[in-house]
């Protein structure tokens, strides 16, 4: 085999038999192929092999032949460790919860109260080595957990450190157990670590410990996406600090093609295809998926909700189709359970409550937006397994035949999955449901979409919304460019690219800005300044794009642009020259009627009013759409195509107000009934004229233009 240079720097530090080393290892560029190598030229005798999970060990396995090489999971080295000592000790983690009742027998019933406690002792066993009161109150601020509950979270873990009569220990203990009592061995004279990037504090310094020579760091720092679980922030170079280690590096990827390996270095400059590498294909998707997919293809998101209709369309049309993670679908069932509904409509109701009462607590919490996006996350999941089922047994059924794992026995199909659950995966297409990713929002939203896009080993579709396109050159200034089609350019028009400002007037006037579609300046999470306002970039279609306000929690303002010509147009014209009318329009009802363009000059002397807007008749359409029997995500999607600058939360809140009403309008007259026995109640209008009185102008027809999304919380992994 003929090997890079990278990979021939790697196999000289091996055989030098001296120093630690920090490799990184970026998507598919041969890791395993170059560890296994590397291995046969160290001189050490006895070899560690520490891997990430089960699966990684398998197909490590499969490969390393060298009889010097153990390979191991963290996890079973620790359990390892601790067999030495407790002999009869077995993993059940039912122990956990035994401990905490001996250590606060008088909430033996209080369930929240178990469950918020287990919760800080299992963060307290995966970031830290022996916790004390301040780690313990950190854990509290970060997690949501009551202060309240340190003094027994230390208890637990110290009743932890004795045997349990059954030699019983939990999953967390097996790692952190042996650390923490300094029961680690350096049995072996060199261990290397793979996918380091993902791993925990009590994990890496078990690795170390366990080495009585050198240690090797191999993994991929732009593929940390486990922070939420425990992983250290930037363990790689932490290792790399603390090792004195030297660096080396995998850049050329065999796995993706040049146009994949195009769109990932946005994320990774120094990513690289092979010489060899195919073109590839990049693809937008705005239509129905169904149609395109097929066996043996992917589709990805950022959330597990999204996934759960498309399965199920597809299974409609006999196309197979499974979801990644036997875990979640086992958290899921417990999920189902937990609501004790007799009756599907009972269960979606139930849903419903628990999603409130854990909003309402949520808000309370510093930064909430992580929490609140996981908890709506779990039960949109939940909502759509519900979807035209028959019975709370059915959605049981559902979730067991929905969610497998991508191993030897699993049946050929398109697999849906989270990204978290996509990585170390592969696939010859992959699709990505564009408007779940949140590039360019923060490292680790960068780190997911870097690992979904490059699970493709052929092609690569983003669905739904532009995706990611590569970074392009500037607009070029109106006066310099030739007028496009139909397209009146503004005597000073000011180009919305980059940073530049733009005058105060034009934050309350819905205009749109035109962009060459060979120079698409806005991506999903682009800032810009207008007057002093920040306004950020939520959503980009083939159609547009929408812009919202941010610099303060006020009313939000819409900015559509089209990406056709160059220019923004003049305040007066729309796309194909005639006067834009003024004066009795609603400029809120844009996704109704013939887009028109109001282009933001210097100077404003114009007399007409900036639009405001409106949430005039949102109630009633609220209503109305209640009435009908609307989900609350169908409700949304068209409260907020129908009224530009809608927030999620308030609609969602009067939604609830209106289900309500609803319910309690439902409710028979005793009176009425004895009166007019086979008369029906008439549908709960009344409280939505009464209000339409009240109120300013009617709700806007339903459109069929795209939403654009609420600007998006704080990013946070998939709910797992």
């Amino acid at each position: 085999m003929n090997f890079s240079s990278e990979q021939n720097a790697i196999f000289a530090h091996f055989a030098s038999g001296e120093g630690n080393l920090v490799i990184e290892a970026f998507a598919g560029t041969g890791k395993t192929t170059t560890i296994k190598a590397a291995f046969e030229h160290a001189p050490e005798a006895r070899i560690l092999y520490a891997v990430f999970n089960k699966r990684n060990q398998k197909e490590a396995e499969e490969k390393i032949t060298d009889s010097r090489v153990e390979v191991k999971t963290l996890h079973s080295l620790g359990f390892a460790f601790i067999k030495r000592v407790w002999r009869n000790a077995k993993p059940d983690d039912e122990v956990e919860t035994d401990r905490v009742l001996r250590a606060c027998p008088q909430f033996r019933d209080n369930k929240e109260f178990i469950a918020e406690l287990l919760k800080l002792v299992g963060f307290a066993k995966n970031t830290c080595i022996q916790p004390t009161r301040a780690d313990m109150a950190s854990i509290c601020e970060a997690q949501d957990i009551d202060p309240d509950f340190i003094s027994h979270g230390l208890a637990v873990l110290e009743a932890s450190k004795v045997a349990d009569a059954q030699g019983r220990i939990s999953f967390n203990d097996m790692v952190w157990l042996p650390v923490a009592v300094g029961w680690v061995k350096p049995w072996y004279n060199l261990v290397c670590i793979d996918e380091a990037q993902d791993m925990n504090l009590p994990q890496l310094m078990m690795a170390r410990a366990a080495s009585s020579g050198r240690v090797i760091v191999v993994g991929d720092s732009r593929q940390a996406i486990y922070g939420f679980r425990g992983a250290v922030q930037d363990g790689m170079q932490m290792m790399k600090v603390t090792l004195r280690a030297s660096g080396a590096k995998l850049s050329t990827t065999y796995r993706c093609p040049k146009a994949v390996v195009k769109i990932a270095a946005e994320i990774v400059p120094d990513y690289k295809a092979a010489d060899s590498a195919p073109e590839g294909e990049v693809g937008y998707v705005n239509g129905e998926l169904a149609p395109l997919v097929k066996v043996g293809d992917a589709i990805l998101s950022r959330l597990n909700a999204p996934l759960m209709p498309l399965a199920l369309q597809l299974l409609r049309k006999n196309i197979p189709a499974r979801i990644e993670g036997r875990d979640i679908g086992r958290q899921l069932i417990g999920m189902v359970r937990t609501m004790k509904a007799s009756s599907v409509p009972h269960f979606m109701e139930r849903v419903e409550a628990w999603l409130a009462k854990q909003i309402e607590r949520l808000d309370r919490c510093k930064n909430p937006e992580k929490k609140i996006e996981a908890t709506r996350d779990i039960a949109d999941t939940l909502k759509a397994l519900a979807q035209d089922a028959k019975s709370v047994s059915d959605i049981e059924a559902r979730v067991n035949s929905l969610f497998q794992d991508s191993d030897s026995s699993s049946k050929p199909a398109v697999v849906l999955s989270s990204v978290h659950k996509a990585k170390g995966l592969e696939w010859n297409r992959v699709f990505l449901l564009s408007d779940t990713f949140r590039k360019g929002k923060t490292k680790e939203e960068d780190n997911i979409y870097y690992v979904a896009v490059t699970r493709a080993r052929q092609a690569l579709f983003f669905v739904g919304g532009k995706g990611a396109q590569p970074e392009t050159k500037p607009a070029v200034k109106a006066d310099e460019a030739q007028v496009g089609k139909n397209c009146h350019v503004a005597e000073s028009a000011t180009s919305i690219a980059g940073n530049q400002a733009l005058p105060q007037e034009t934050i309350s006037s819905g205009f749109e800005v035109l962009v060459p579609k060979a120079q698409v300046l806005h991506e999903v999470g682009n800032v810009i300044s207008i007057g002093g306002k920040e306004i950020i970039c939520t959503r980009v279609t083939d159609s547009g794009a929408t812009f919202r306000e941010i610099s303060n929690k006020g009313a939000i303002h819409h900015l559509s642009a089209c990406i056709d010509p160059t220019f923004i147009l003049r305040k007066d014209q729309s796309l194909d020259g005639s006067k834009k009318q003024t004066g009795t329009e609603d400029d809120n009802d844009m996704a109704t009627k013939k887009k028109t363009v109001a282009a933001p000059a210097a100077k404003n002397n114009s007399n007409e009013p900036a639009a405001q807007v409106s949430y005039a008749g949102r109630g009633e359409r609220i209503a109305a759409l209640v009435a009908k029997g609307k989900t609350d995500e169908e409700i949304l999607t068209i409260i907020r195509k129908e009224f530009p600058g809608s927030s999620k939360s308030p609609v969602l809140k009067t939604i609830a107000g209106k289900r309500a009403k609803s319910k309690e309008d439902a409710k028979p007259n005793p009176k009425a009934s004895a009166e007019k026995p086979t008369a029906k109640k008439p549908a709960a209008k009344a409280p939505a004229k009464k209000k339409a009185a009240k109120e300013a102008a009617p709700a806007a027809p339903e459109s069929t233009t795209p939403a654009a999304p609420a600007i998006p919380p704080r990013p946070t992994p998939a709910a797992e």
